[in-house]
């Protein structure tokens, strides 16, 4: 299971970076001839549409798992022992 999880990290990330830089690298000379970016490149991105899905699927079976739960509430607990 690691494995998987560190295998779809890796892939998100290389998506993630990719499509900042293709943006970038085709916008570059209007980028550079402003200076000014006021959004993030992701926002831009083609592959934006599938890192919405991905971060939804992330907070459904990571951070709303069984286990993450479990661990949250024995961090809360053991805070207010002291």
């Amino acid at each position: 299971m690691e494995d998987r999880l560190s295998y779809l990290r890796a892939l998100a990330s290389i998506q993630i970076n990719f499509g900042c830089y293709c943006y970038f690298y085709e916008k570059r000379r209007s980028l550079l001839k402003r200076g000014v970016f006021r959004v993030s490149l992701m926002e831009k991105s083609k592959s934006r549409p599938k890192l919405k899905i991905l971060l939804k699927l992330s907070v459904q079976k990571i951070y709303q798992s069984q286990e993450v739960i479990e661990q949250e509430i024995a961090v809360i607990r053991s805070s207010q022992i002291f």
